[in-house]
């Protein structure tokens, strides 16, 4: 709330933090905090105009309650925890299609099908964050392998059936997806992908914000295990891309990015703000690694990159501002919101 505060551009609109308990439904009130001077303060306020959604939740219902009371379309990051499994098949039937690594559920017939040797997947809850419960399957000649974070594999297996016992219990039950490797830019002697986010603006499009690297630690598969952040001209750079070719794989990242955007809204719900992984292949291919709704805000401020910092912070109220005023607008004329 601080950091919305500090960009709050041109102070088009006042900022008020709540949570649901804090809504009365009855007197049509919110419970919350609001700033005053330096001081944080308790303050009761009629609905809102506006409202962004800053749970990370699966769960919808508070949120469209809300949105019935204060108009349709004024509530925006209603859904934001995205299930993995749902995300690819509403991108598969889009122009994104060809930047998605081939993807299925996770099945023991469908493992034994595609787990051929020298193959590589990764396996991930299909609403699990932050790298949590993401392993790496691989096959030899005559050994499964199941791999943990490090190339070097935790457990191998001579006999399928105890490979399979093992992911099963490592999983925990719950649904997982397979997504199959993709090569990720290679930095000396680590890898590095790109988180590249997109937001709507103060005119309701959506706009690539810009974004930096991920490079893991050496002989580390899942830049979730982050060594450090690049800017992306620089990782580019190091992975052998001559400076002539920047522009246009960041044009792309830009491209796909807010078509993923723009087609996920379209049939997840109202959304203001998504993130999405890129790999980038030797090609200069970008490969849609994974897509979040709850972009984190601690690799924002460890980017060190004050233009990010600002446009990621200042575009989400940009976008409020905007259906406020459309909002406004609407009343005057005479239409329900």
């Amino acid at each position: 709330m601080q950091k919305y505060l500090k960009y709050n551009p041109g102070r088009e609109g006042k900022l008020f933090a709540f949570t649901y308990k804090g809504v009365d439904w009855e007197r049509k009130v919110i419970r919350g905090l609001c700033r005053r001077g330096k001081k944080w303060v308790k303050r009761t306020i009629p609905f809102p105009s506006c409202v962004i959604n800053k749970r990370f939740t699966t769960k919808t219902r508070a949120c469209r309650r809300l949105e019935r009371e204060i108009g349709k379309g004024f509530v925006f990051n209603v859904k934001n925890r995205f299930d993995k499994w749902v995300v690819y098949k509403i991108l598969h039937a889009s122009p994104v299609r060809p930047y998605l690594p081939f993807t299925v559920p996770l099945e023991n017939r469908r493992l034994r099908a595609l787990l051929n040797p020298g193959s590589s997947w990764f396996v991930k809850p299909r609403n699990g964050y932050k790298g949590k419960r993401v392993y790496k399957v691989s096959r030899g000649p005559a050994v499964f392998h199941i791999h943990t974070g490090s190339n070097t594999p935790a457990y191998s297996f001579k006999d399928r059936h105890s490979f399979e016992a093992k992911l099963r219990s490592l999983v925990g039950g719950a649904p997982c997806i397979m997504q199959r490797e993709i090569p990720l830019l290679p930095v000396k002697k680590q890898l590095a992908e790109i988180r590249f986010f997109v937001q709507k603006d103060g005119t309701g499009r959506w706009r690539g914000t810009g974004g930096f690297a991920k490079v893991s630690y050496p002989d580390v598969h899942l830049t979730n295990h982050l060594s450090h952040m690049e800017r992306i001209p620089e990782v580019l750079k190091q992975s052998g891309f001559e400076e002539s070719r920047h522009e246009g794989i960041i044009e792309k990242l830009q491209k796909v990015g807010t078509q993923t955007a723009a087609h996920l809204e379209r049939q997840i719900g109202h959304l203001g703000e998504i993130t999405v992984d890129f790999g980038v292949d030797r090609e200069g291919k970008p490969w849609i690694i994974e897509v979040n709704g709850f972009p984190s805000t601690q690799l924002i401020e460890e980017s060190e990159n004050p233009m990010l910092i600002r446009t990621y912070y200042s575009r989400p109220l940009q976008y409020a501002a905007y259906l406020t005023k459309k909002k406004r607008r609407r009343q005057k004329h005479g239409h329900r919101s």
